[in-house]
């Protein structure tokens, strides 16, 4: 049970969690009999959200996990990993129907299957530990909106950009690719961006999040300066859909100095955009949270 403690624009949630966040949202859409999509977006983190996430709801709800650009071959997480190739969308989503009853029969009453899919493998790249890893290229978007309205999951996690494994981002022209059906949008933002000279080494898009931010090469970059990387053209609100909620999550806490106490940037942030529904702050790597807000409209429901 969390505890609300009520603040002067916003709710500071005691105990909240980004998991116990969308396993709200996914008994609701269950109560529906709607499938839950979750896109990822941004920088730091967003990989290891997702599959933090489903290690967390696996054992309850149905999972998809796929990308609309690229991503990382997974050694572990998946039940099931599925190309589609040249497959066409019909014939994909009958081969999904067709393995989501088979695995459900198979496995235990407890247990739920975690299915990812790709287009295909397109070489190899680098992890953060600069171990080989082998690129997976995405499907489309609109292929994600045709499964989520074929109900086969109860929850779809999509990595809707790239960051090219920098901290920090702002959007390029084509970015970010979300399916329409997203219900709800994760900006990831790592911390480790912060308190260090802005630079290629640490923002992908630089060019864009200059001009976002209206800050210098080489300048320090503060916590309060993320606030406006959801504002303007490049920022994280384009191309989110209508009616999708958008949470802000800042990942790698444990390696930044922060303040005690986030109520003015919260209160900046939940100004920006009625869309705007969360303000976290994690270190996923230590699996803890260290703050976690909800604009008032959703603290009170």
């Amino acid at each position: 049970m969390c505890t609300i403690k009520k603040r002067s624009g916003n709710d500071f949630i005691s105990g909240m969690t980004i998991e116990a966040l969308v396993r709200m949202k996914l008994n609701a859409a269950k109560v529906q009999h709607k499938t839950l999509v979750v896109s990822v977006v941004g920088a730091g983190g967003k990989t290891s959200l997702i599959y933090y996430l489903v290690n967390a709801l696996k054992s309850e709800f149905k999972i998809l996990v796929t990308t609309t650009t690229m991503m990382f071959k997974p050694t572990c997480e998946l039940d099931h990993l599925i190309y589609q190739g040249e497959l066409p969308a019909h014939a994909l989503l009958e081969k999904l129907a067709t393995l989501e009853t088979l695995t459900v029969a198979e496995l235990s009453a407890t247990s739920k299957p975690v299915t990812g899919l790709f287009q295909n493998e397109v070489g190899e790249g680098f992890d953060i530990d600069e171990s080989p890893v082998i690129k997976l290229k995405g499907v489309s978007e609109t292929l994600v909106d045709q499964i989520a309205a074929a109900s086969l999951y109860d929850l779809i996690l999509v990595e809707a950009d790239g960051s090219r494994r920098r901290p920090l981002k702002a959007y390029g022209p084509h970015e970010p690719v979300l399916p329409q059906c997203s219900d709800v949008t994760i900006a990831v933002m790592g911390l480790k961006g912060l308190n260090v000279p802005i630079s290629e080494e640490s923002v992908h898009r630089l060019d864009h999040f200059l001009k976002l931010t209206g800050k210098k090469q080489g300048e320090m970059l503060q916590i309060e300066d993320l606030v406006a990387l959801f504002s303007g053209e490049t920022g994280f609100l384009k191309a989110v859909p209508k009616g999708c909620d958008v949470i802000a999550f800042l990942n790698q806490a444990d390696c930044a100095t922060l303040p005690h106490d986030f109520e003015n940037i919260t209160e900046k942030l939940f100004d920006i955009s009625p869309s705007i529904e969360g303000f976290f702050v994690v270190s996923l790597e230590k699996h803890w949270t260290y703050a976690a807000y909800l604009s008032r409209s959703e603290g009170e429901a």
